[in-house]
C-alpha cells in the first residue's frame, strides 16, 4: 500500500488504487436531488391528473348540454368515430317523438387511474302528445384517450324498463 497517493481511497484490490469516495455531504447532495426531481414528476403526474379531471369534467358538461338543446352533432364529436353516424341517426328518429326537459349530473366517479369514469344523469323528458314527463337515470362510461381527451364508451340505463313503442328514450342518451 506504499506510493499511493493521499486521495486515492484504498480498495480491495491489492495493486490498484481507486478513485476517492465522495463525502458524505455530496452523497446526501445528490440525493436531495434524486429526490427533489422525483417530487417534480410525481407533483406533474399529480397536475396532470387534475387536469384530466377538470377536463372529464368539462366533456361531461358540454356533451349532455349539447344533448339537452339538440345539438346533436357537437355531441357527437364525444363518441368513437365510427359509432357517430348511428349515434346522429337515433337523435334524429327520437327528436321526432320525445323531448328532453332536463339533464341532471347526479355525480362522477373517477377510476383510481383516472384514465375511466362513470358518470351517473338523470334525464327528464317527455312524449311529445303526452303531458306526463318521465325519468331515466343513466350511467355514462368515459374513458380517457391521450390523442383524443375523453370519449363517451358506453351508456346503460340503470333500471330497466322496457322500451316505448313509439320514440324510443333509449337512443337520447
Amino acid at each position: 500500500m506504499k506510493g499511493r497517493s493521499r486521495d486515492m481511497a484504498p480498495c480491495r484490490h491489492r495493486d490498484v488504487a481507486c478513485p476517492p469516495r465522495p463525502s458524505r455531504f455530496a452523497a446526501l447532495h445528490s440525493r436531495c436531488g434524486l429526490i427533489g426531481l422525483l417530487c417534480l414528476v410525481v407533483a406533474g403526474c399529480g397536475a396532470a391528473a387534475a387536469d384530466r379531471g377538470r377536463m372529464l369534467r368539462e366533456a361531461v358538461h358540454d356533451y349532455n348540454d349539447a344533448l339537452r338543446w339538440g345539438r346533436n352533432e357537437r355531441a357527437a364529436t364525444y363518441l368513437p368515430e365510427g359509432e357517430r353516424p348511428a349515434f346522429l341517426g337515433g337523435k334524429r328518429a327520437a327528436a321526432e317523438g320525445l323531448q328532453i326537459h332536463d339533464l341532471e349530473l347526479r355525480g362522477v366517479q373517477a377510476s383510481g387511474d383516472g384514465r375511466a369514469a362513470v358518470a351517473r344523469i338523470l334525464l327528464t323528458f317527455s312524449r311529445l302528445g303526452d303531458p306526463r314527463l318521465e325519468s331515466h337515470l343513466v350511467d355514462q362510461r368515459w374513458r380517457w384517450l391521450d390523442r383524443a381527451g375523453w370519449q363517451l364508451v358506453g351508456r346503460t340505463r340503470v333500471v330497466e324498463e322496457p322500451a316505448a313503442a313509439s320514440g324510443d328514450p333509449s337512443t337520447l342518451y
